[in-house]
């Protein structure tokens, strides 16, 4: 073990015994302990020795993982929270594939079966004609992200929607 997993180690436990002098009544589930790299935001130290357990762990709606609060990012697009590798760089965080597809630089064809269904229902949300354009599908493969083109105007005028489905 290195230096420096050892003083981790230390912290953790320091602040375990702290956490139970002080009183507080652990669940049978709380003994699981999620991630040893710290959160992105503290510089690669940790936080005064403080410990992520199960119950406080956030979920990314984009891969499903459960990740510290501090690693998690809210969409300005959609308004989901997802994990800080997935955000794209800029002042306002979103998402990243999400962001590339409405941009076009990227231009996958995942699903391309549902995309008439996906397009019809669009369609109707948004009250005017789409066609979906691409997709690409989430790291646990319950979302996928979609840009579409929408059609307005009598069809003249043509923008971009970007869609985030849950399967």
């Amino acid at each position: 073990m290195c230096a420096d997993a050892t003083d981790r180690f230390a912290l953790r436990a320091r602040a375990l015994r702290r956490h139970r002098h002080e009183g507080a009544q652990e669940a049978p589930g709380d003994q699981q302990r999620l991630g040893c790299t710290p959160p992105a935001s503290s510089g690669g130290a940790l936080d005064g020795g403080q410990i992520l357990r199960a119950a406080e762990a956030k979920m990314c709606m984009w891969s499903g993982r459960r990740a510290h609060p501090d690693d998690l990012r809210v969409c300005s697009l959609t308004g989901i929270p997802f994990h800080v590798e997935f955000a794209a760089p800029g002042n306002k965080p979103y998402l990243e594939p999400l962001a590339d597809l409405l941009h076009g630089v990227r231009r996958t064809a995942h699903e391309p079966d549902r995309w008439d269904d996906i397009a019809s229902k669009a369609s109707t949300a948004l009250r005017n004609r789409c066609r979906v354009e691409t997709a690409h599908v989430s790291p646990d493969k319950r979302h996928i992200a979609i840009c579409s083109e929408v059609r307005t105007f009598l069809g003249l005028r043509v923008q971009q929607a970007g869609l985030l489905l849950f399967y």
